[in-house]
């Protein structure tokens, strides 16, 4: 890709809206052992330092650290999240739930 082509491609996005999607992780339904225990002891510890930070059943803690890091990156005033990650692991429904958000 040239220099031109992606300066094009560039404008051409920044007339539609960004979506950052965080599509869902199969091992959320049946997750390893150790990595639950790891979520487990990281949340703890988290806590410690910011009590108000909770997270429900399911939750992925990453998600604010990524979508912050994307955002930034991307700059742009009219991003949206849509977040998947409590949705079946299936193609058909990923695609559903992305095309009625944007």
């Amino acid at each position: 890709m040239t220099i031109q082509e992606l300066h094009k491609a560039t404008i051409e996005t920044n007339a539609h809206p960004v979506a950052l999607v965080q599509l869902p992780f199969p091992s959320q339904s049946v997750a390893l052992p150790v990595l639950t225990r790891y979520y487990q002891i990281y949340e703890k510890e988290y806590q410690n330092v910011f009590p108000e930070y909770k997270l429900a059943e399911g939750d992925l803690w990453e998600a604010p650290l990524w979508v912050a890091h994307m955002d930034g990156a991307i700059g742009r005033d009219d991003t949206r999240f849509i977040d998947l990650s409590r949705v079946a692991c299936q193609k058909e429904e990923c695609v559903n739930n992305i095309c009625r958000e944007v």
